[in-house]
């Protein structure tokens, strides 16, 4: 997961460096979900959807970046706090992404 601390300008306009953080999350599961293709006045636009389930709960905003496998894509919506139907209580985070090429 990719956070950024810092940027923005002090009290004087002078600007804050920002920080790029990058946090490893072990046992993270990927789940491809559907690629598709537009196509509209001449412009392509290549689209592909998946979700990552967390071990735990993480507090995940919309338009986040996430790297997986090397690739980069964005929080579409909030986390959700997920947890089993089959009585276990057992959950953790399920993400859902969005990478946009075009």
């Amino acid at each position: 997961m990719v956070t950024r601390r810092g940027g923005g300008v002090d009290d004087r306009g002078y600007p804050i460096p920002e920080e790029v953080v990058n946090v490893e999350i072990p046992g993270a599961v990927f789940i491809p979900e559907g690629t598709g293709r537009i196509t509209e006045g001449g412009r392509v636009i290549e689209y592909e959807q998946a979700r990552v389930l967390l071990p735990r709960f993480e507090e995940i905003a919309a338009g986040a970046e996430i790297h997986v496998r090397g690739e980069r894509f964005f929080v579409e919506r909030p986390s959700v706090d997920h947890r089993s139907v089959f009585g276990t209580s057992r959950g953790g985070t399920e993400i859902f992404l969005e990478k946009v090429t075009g």
